[in-house]
């Protein structure tokens, strides 16, 4: 089987490969579907997804590893994900494999990550990330409150209706917060005082 030229692009929220001859991507995941990450050497990567529920899987082979270096592609979306998933349990998390062992250790070494308390232990950081996935629109009052209220106050209960108003539960809003907070170590508690949620609410 023959390869074809291929542009791998990473952002804050997801990895899109195109075809050389552009268009759209001919592949594209958000890190949340992100399963596994395999690179036997600098001169290859295999990246493995789940897409709504179907395993995909790409082979990216450099042009030349001296100036396309897959070990700061690897690194950097680990870097984007450890940031946005910052409560994930380690068994959680998606496989990376790396050989020789060394290459693994000189990433990590590598990486700066940002401050984890900042946005109630990265919810913020989580909460955005989770609506690029879902396709809802950020609101801007809740990150303004989990930055300028719940975190400098210590306020360690999420009290639903305070947070996402609305007048039905559950809605687009209410479904991105919980499923970030599936990710979140801030929060130990949450409070439905002031709003009915039906059998599918949590």
């Amino acid at each position: 089987k023959t390869s074809e030229p291929r542009i791998l692009v990473a952002d804050r929220h997801r990895v899109y490969i195109f075809l050389r001859g552009g268009g759209r991507p001919e592949y594209e995941f958000h890190y949340i579907e992100l399963k596994e990450i395999e690179t036997p050497s600098k001169a290859q990567v295999t990246i493995t997804f789940d897409n709504a529920g179907i395993v995909k899987q790409v082979t990216i082979l450099p042009i030349s590893f001296a100036s396309y270096d897959v070990d700061k592609i690897v690194g950097y979306i680990y870097t984007q994900y450890e940031e946005t998933f910052i409560g994930i349990p380690p068994a959680n998390k998606y496989k990376l494999m790396l050989t020789p062992e060394y290459r693994k250790k000189d990433i990590l070494a590598r990486t700066v990550l940002a401050d984890k308390q900042a946005g109630c232990a990265g919810l913020v950081r989580t909460y955005i990330s989770v609506c690029d996935w879902m396709a809802v629109p950020v609101l801007e009052t809740v990150v303004w409150d989990l930055d300028n209220f719940f975190r400098p106050n210590n306020l360690k209960t999420f009290n639903i209706y305070d947070i996402i108003q609305k007048d039905k539960y559950p809605n687009e809003d209410f479904r991105a917060m919980m499923h970030s907070l599936r990710f979140n170590i801030w929060f130990d508690r949450i409070d439905t005082k002031g709003c009915t949620l039906g059998n599918d609410g949590l």
